[in-house]
């Protein structure tokens, strides 16, 4: 049997042709992944993770006032108090875009904020209510003094991170968040990583012993002898702040996804370290929902993917097309296409 097998050296260079231009494709996709990879970290992600301005939002939560005062007993003391009445705190949280628009400063987002606390039962009695509007950065969250940012309608020198939401990718660290009451921030410290509903969220807590509130004036003045204490005439007493609160925090996104608040209000002579009476000890709770949470971490995921998981994807396929790539192209040193005499087959018996 005779097989003639006709390789010519016309055949050999347009095979060479075609693995260099597929090589060149591969080199040219190569470095557009490795250029893609670190715009999608440092130029895409930035431009996504902002907090959003078309917010109107309802958050709540359960819980108790182990105590409270109640003025009408004061002549009774120290049987003063009213003692584990079940409240209710509703927070309502809208966006002024329009304000935000008008900043000077980048990505400035501007949020107005009502919370009440009523009494669960019967006529559901206000028993507290502040405002707020906070202006502040949208990736960072911190707050910013512009667009006419107050507590309680009270013009303060803002710092720190807004209360209502943490930074885009928080620190396992410490975070300073403002506090209204106090007027300053107060230092929120990563405890662990929490499960809930299924997902993994940031547990962050801060305990802030007895601070007296800002403010020359005191909080109210008694008789002495009224509030058990000595001597004759009226008992300047001022307002002390304490917390023992957590907040589990999305850990992207930056979003609270509930937490615990314990908190005292007490009242004490100037200078005194000893509490007289107390204001109100509250120990609530924040609500959520599995939609809720899941609907955040939808959010989270696309921009962990966009942050960390595509461009790593990115680096490494970019170099591998690039190394096929630079295979296919060059050619091997010292060789040359050879190939047999045409019109002279190879004869196989």
């Amino acid at each position: 049997m005779i097989c003639a097998k006709f390789r010519t050296k016309e055949f050999i260079n347009l095979e060479d042709n075609v693995k260099r231009v597929i090589g060149s494709i591969l080199l040219g996709l190569g470095v557009f992944l490795l250029v893609l990879a670190p715009m999608l970290k440092f130029y895409a992600v930035p431009k996504l993770a902002l907090a959003p301005m078309d917010v109107d939002s309802i958050s709540t939560g359960q819980g108790v006032l182990v105590k409270k005062l109640n003025p009408a007993k004061i002549s009774a003391f120290p049987n003063v108090y009213d003692t584990n009445i079940p409240v209710k705190t509703t927070r309502y949280t809208v966006a002024d875009a329009a304000a935000a628009e008008e900043s000077t400063e980048a990505n400035t987002g501007v949020y107005n904020t009502f919370i009440r606390i009523n009494q669960v039962g019967g006529e559901q009695t206000l028993l507290s209510a502040s405002t707020a509007r906070y202006a502040f950065n949208r990736a960072d969250s911190q707050l910013i003094n512009c667009c006419g940012a107050n507590a309680n309608e009270q013009t303060v020198d803002f710092t720190g991170v807004m209360p209502l939401k943490f930074p885009f990718f928080p620190e396992k660290g410490t975070i300073d968040v403002w506090d209204d009451t106090l007027g300053k921030t107060i230092p929120f410290e990563f405890v662990e990583e929490q499960d809930l509903y299924g997902f993994t969220v940031y547990q962050y807590r801060t305990v802030v012993p007895p601070t007296q509130v800002p403010g020359t004036k005191p909080f109210i003045s008694l008789p002495a002898s009224t509030v058990g204490q000595p001597g004759t005439g009226n008992i300047d007493l001022f307002a002390f702040q304490a917390y023992d609160n957590t907040l589990l925090v999305q850990p992207v996104t930056g979003e609270l996804l509930g937490g615990t608040t314990k908190s005292k209000q007490t009242l004490r002579a100037k200078g005194s370290s000893t509490d007289i009476v107390v204001v109100s000890e509250a120990d609530i709770k924040g609500d959520n929902t599995e939609e809720g949470v899941a609907e955040s971490f939808a959010t989270g995921d696309t921009l962990k993917t966009l942050n960390s998981t595509a461009p790593i994807l990115l680096l490494i396929l970019g170099a591998i097309f690039i190394i096929i790539g630079i295979l296919m192209v060059r050619r091997p040193t010292g060789s040359s296409p050879a190939a047999p005499a045409v019109g002279k087959p190879s004869i196989v018996s």
